[in-house]
């Protein structure tokens, strides 16, 4: 009987058959690790990307409209012209004379060319007020926009790396050389960059009132009001405990303007 069982064509097949399906196996097994390699290939480029994606969104730049950039610039000029109407608007009833100050120099001669013109034209009443006007103007565009005064003391060496500079920029923060860069591509990188680093510098920095770096911003926008105060006192037409406060309104706006020009991932001019 086991004989006949073994010579048994059909039995005869069976280590063959076996041996074939084996290697069926083998090669089905071999195809899913395979395909569960390429999977694993695949989740980790889809997950290298996500994370790639949620960096980029992640970086949530601080965006203004230009009609919010034009609406609150031109707030500033408005409460530069009632501040002037304010309290520069009578006539004098007394002899002034302009102190020989920084501000003199380095604003107010600019804002009237001519020897000694800025005296004639701030004893007239008609005159006096577009140009003490103007005169604001340039002081915040020259101690505000691109000085970074938010950054406390260290702002005029971290906004030289904060802006465009020629190779022999000068660290001097009265002569601050600056170039438009030709390759707009480079250009906005720099954007960017400046934007995400400007973004990273404030989340740092104390500046909650009563803080650090606060305290030095607060210290910095007074002085830049008592030093155009040394100019503009002599031909107040009123005197009022809003003077100073008023002042200092206007030079924290301009701060609170420019800080958020530099965080823009866009170029503004």
């Amino acid at each position: 009987m086991m004989a006949s069982v073994l010579s048994n064509p059909l039995y005869q097949q069976l280590p063959r058959q076996f041996e074939e399906e084996q290697k069926w196996l083998d090669q089905e097994l071999k195809q899913k690790n395979d395909e569960l390699d390429e999977a694993r290939k695949s989740w980790k480029r889809a997950a290298s990307a996500l994370n790639k994606l949620q960096v980029n969104v992640g970086q949530r730049f601080y965006k203004m409209t230009d009609d919010y950039l034009i609406e609150r610039a031109s707030k500033l000029g408005y409460d530069i012209r009632n501040f002037t109407f304010q309290y520069l608007d009578d006539g004098l009833s007394h002899a002034v004379a302009t102190k020989k100050t920084k501000y003199l120099d380095l604003y107010m001669h600019p804002t009237t060319p001519g020897i000694n013109t800025y005296e004639t034209l701030l004893r007239s009443r008609r005159r006096r007020l577009s140009v003490v006007q103007a005169f604001i103007w340039r002081v915040l565009v020259g101690e505000v926009v691109d000085q970074f005064r938010w950054l406390g003391k260290p702002q005029v060496i971290c906004g030289v790396w904060l802006r465009p500079q020629t190779k022999t920029n000068s660290l001097s923060p009265e002569s601050p050389s600056t170039y438009i860069i030709s390759d707009s591509e480079a250009e906005r990188k720099f954007q960017r960059w400046r934007a995400t680093t400007v973004d990273l510098i404030l989340e740092k920095m104390d500046l909650k009132e009563g803080g650090d770096a606060y305290k030095k911003l607060e210290q910095q926008k007074q002085s830049i009001a008592d030093q155009l105060r040394e100019i503009i006192d002599p031909f107040l037409s009123k005197k009022a405990n809003s003077y100073e406060e008023q002042l200092l309104e206007i030079i924290a706006r301009a701060v609170d303007l420019v800080t958020g020009v530099s965080r823009q991932a866009a170029g503004v001019s």
